[in-house]
């Protein structure tokens, strides 16, 4: 909890260990929490680290699942010494 603040996260794994979908709730307007689902999938290494590449997030609402943006992973690159 953070200044009154508390949030969820809910992770499903599948027989791999792989995070195959996450869930929590958020303010889907200035009126409105709803459930919101993120699925990620095809996993694959990438310098030397396995990650989903796929991910599809969506709202599960009364009227069923609102999908609204898929994300693919490219190119990954981590721990890259950077003077700033």
């Amino acid at each position: 909890m953070h200044k009154d603040l508390s949030l969820y996260l809910i992770y499903t794994f599948n027989s791999a260990h792989e995070v195959i979908e996450l869930e929590t709730i958020r303010n889907l307007d200035a009126t409105r929490i709803e459930t919101w689902i993120g699925k990620p999938g095809v996993y694959k290494e990438m310098n030397g680290v396995k990650i989903p590449t796929e991910v599809e997030v969506l709202w599960r609402l009364k009227d069923g699942d609102f999908p609204y943006a898929r994300f693919n992973v490219l190119e990954l690159e981590y721990d890259i010494p950077v003077q700033f």
